[in-house]
């Protein structure tokens, strides 16, 4: 958990022009681990960051399930980004995952 949150504060700290890929490669991102880390990057208001993070996973080729597309729809709604929801609803299909 030490290791996730010192991801978090690295992806806070970075300037609005810089990608996560910065700070996630060569870290394990599986299961809970992104889950935490999505859940916390949205509790600070991040949800471009989010998102991000999500498709940084997706790109990587780690395994997403709902509850890490949940935390992003959820970041979506809360900021008004309906655009990146629907690319994710998109993503969801193409993945076979069914939303909730």
């Amino acid at each position: 958990k030490h290791q996730m949150l010192e991801r978090v504060d690295a992806i806070l700290a970075l300037p609005p022009s810089a990608k996560v890929d910065d700070v996630l490669r060569g870290q394990v991102l599986g299961g809970k681990f992104l889950g935490l880390m999505l859940s916390s990057l949205r509790r600070h208001g991040e949800s471009a960051r989010v998102v991000e993070v999500l498709q940084f996973a997706n790109k990587e080729g780690y395994t997403l399930n709902n509850t890490h597309f949940t935390i992003v729809l959820s970041a979506c709604r809360d900021t008004g980004m309906w655009e990146a929801a629907v690319a994710l609803f998109a993503l969801l299909k193409a993945k076979g995952i069914q939303p909730d």
